[in-house]
């Protein structure tokens, strides 16, 4: 291929061993089509069925944290753009290293020695590289189109806003009011977004404050937060000490009817719960503690649907 992406010559092969990424996301929906644009058939071979951060003994690469696959993509001769290429996937078993690296010896184009044969992916252009289902859970909606607004969840960049105790943040926010200006920048973990002489705007339904500098006021506002799936705390609800509060995610928030879906979003398929929910305002990390995410609020605006 050419820098721009054109075909030096009529047929060719190509085969990568990268991160999993681009055969299911959604940012990585361009680079399918293009594969399945410029060649003719394609098998991808997914090697961590584990998931990502298994245990070392079970990676392909022992210091290769997320998940990874080889694809290997042929074009015959000139590319046909008006059809899709065929992509088929089949996944080494679980096991260690070693035993993936016997598996593999033996595949080959008509599938394993062992009986296993190749799966046709979907066709369509941007569907990603994960094997057709017949059954009525693939016929479901996805997630997106029930709700379709997904947004990052509450990102603080500090830990002593949020507590399992009201009291403590209570007594945080008072140390921090209290303390002398030369001290407030330690005691509040300042940060390139939050800095206790920079004014910013209020969260929605909040009234304008100044700068934390020349902060007084002993009482915060304290709300219940979804720190992670089923650990309900508490978050001083003051966008001072917030590096990335979400604003529309905080105006959507009601206590009385909002509900949020959580999830990994892009990650693929692995044992154990697909999504939580939660009525609390959620942390970025909501749904596992770690990895990020998305939440999906059920409604978009507090008071309708």
């Amino acid at each position: 291929m050419t820098a721009s992406g054109a075909p030096k010559a009529p047929s060719g092969i190509v085969a990568l061993i990268t991160n999993s990424g681009y055969l299911d996301s959604e940012g990585s929906a361009g680079m399918r089509h293009y594969l399945r644009e410029v060649a003719d058939e394609g098998w991808v071979i997914g090697l961590s069925p584990e998931g990502a951060y298994s245990d070392t003994r079970t990676r392909v690469f022992q210091d290769v944290k997320r998940e990874i696959c080889i694809a290997v993509f042929v074009r015959h001769g000139a590319p046909d753009a008006s059809t899709a290429a065929r992509v088929w996937r089949l996944d080494v078993p679980a096991g260690t290293r070693e035993e993936k690296f016997d598996w593999l010896e033996g595949l080959g184009l008509d599938g394993h020695r062992g009986g296993t044969s190749w799966q046709l992916c979907p066709t369509q252009w941007t569907a990603p590289f994960h094997v057709t289902s017949d059954s009525e859970w693939s016929a479901m909606p996805p997630v997106d189109a029930l709700l379709p607004w997904t947004s990052s969840g509450n990102k603080n960049n500090r830990n002593w806003p949020v507590s399992p105790s009201r009291d403590v943040l209570e007594r945080r926010w008072h140390r921090l009011v209290q303390a002398p200006a030369d001290a407030k920048a330690e005691l509040m973990k300042s940060t390139g977004d939050r800095r206790p002489d920079k004014l910013e705007p209020p969260l929605p339904g909040q009234q304008e404050t100044g700068s934390l500098a020349a902060e007084k006021e002993t009482v915060p506002v304290i709300v219940k937060y979804g720190r992670m799936t089923f650990n309900r705390q508490y978050i001083i609800a003051d966008r001072r000490v917030i590096d990335r509060p979400r604003p529309a995610l905080w105006f959507a928030h009601n206590d009385q009817r909002q509900i949020y879906l959580s999830e990994l979003h892009t990650e693929s398929g692995r044992p154990g719960p697909a999504v939580s929910f939660t009525a609390l305002l959620p942390d970025i990390h909501h749904f596992k503690g770690t990895e990020g995410g998305r939440v999906a609020p059920l409604y978009r605006h507090p008071h309708h649907g």
